[in-house]
């Protein structure tokens, strides 16, 4: 997940708010005052020097990332994700009854344990871009502990050698090559857990984009 700061980029910025102008501030010292009733509490978790809790209320810059502080940004991160994802089904529930809500297609790189915790306790299904020249086991072990329906939103690989002039993002050598790395012998293996793939896109679906790319399964085809 890269170092700390990034993964934790959320709640340290919203640290350094004051309480009175950020809602996520405001959630984040409720849940430090809950945990740790005194800021010295506190103070003795994090390796700090709070005089009181309004200077933490007030903003604060964390410089030195602790195990207890790195733990404490994981529990605020969690509450963050979710927060988000019980907003979004409740607007489903309300405007679009009867219809799954399939998550925010997570981004191979971007994502953190603890919003997808959130996600699969909040979505019916949890959604995945991965761009990658093969779906691979290592990397989707944690579906083990997320337990709960996935799809892959988008996933491709493409060549010049037929179609449109246009490999896409991940690129194979021919179209041979292309059908050995989407039937490969992982992608079979995860097929009880992961639901399936969009493989996108063409011409006709996603032509005010540019994005003319020969990555479908079936050949183009244009009727008149």
């Amino acid at each position: 997940m890269g170092s700390h700061k990034s993964q934790y980029g959320i709640p340290l910025s919203a640290l350094a708010l004051n309480s009175n102008n950020s809602p996520s501030k405001a959630h984040f010292s409720r849940l430090m005052k809950q945990q740790y009733n005194t800021i010295e509490g506190l103070n003795q978790s994090w390796q700090t020097n709070f005089e009181s809790w309004s200077e933490f209320d007030s903003g604060v810059e964390l410089q030195t990332l602790t195990d207890n502080i790195v733990a404490d940004l994981s529990t605020m991160l969690y509450e963050f994700g979710r927060q988000y994802f019980v907003i979004v089904n409740q607007a489903m529930e309300q405007y679009m009854p009867n219809h799954l809500y399939m998550g925010v297609r997570f981004a191979d790189w971007g994502m953190t344990p603890e919003l997808r915790q959130a996600a699969a306790e909040i979505a019916d299904v949890v959604s995945y871009n991965y761009y990658k020249e093969v779906i691979n086991d290592d990397f989707w072990q944690f579906l083990a502990e997320v337990d709960k329906p996935t799809i892959i939103g988008e996933f491709h690989n493409g060549s010049l050698d037929s179609g449109l002039l246009n490999p896409g993002l991940i690129h194979a050598s021919d179209q041979k090559d292309r059908g050995k790395n989407t039937l490969n012998t992982s992608t079979v293996r995860l097929i009880t857990r992961i639901l399936s793939a969009h493989i996108g896109s063409n011409t006709l679906t996603r032509h005010l984009l540019g994005e003319h790319l020969t990555v479908k399964i079936t050949t183009s085809v244009l009727s008149r």
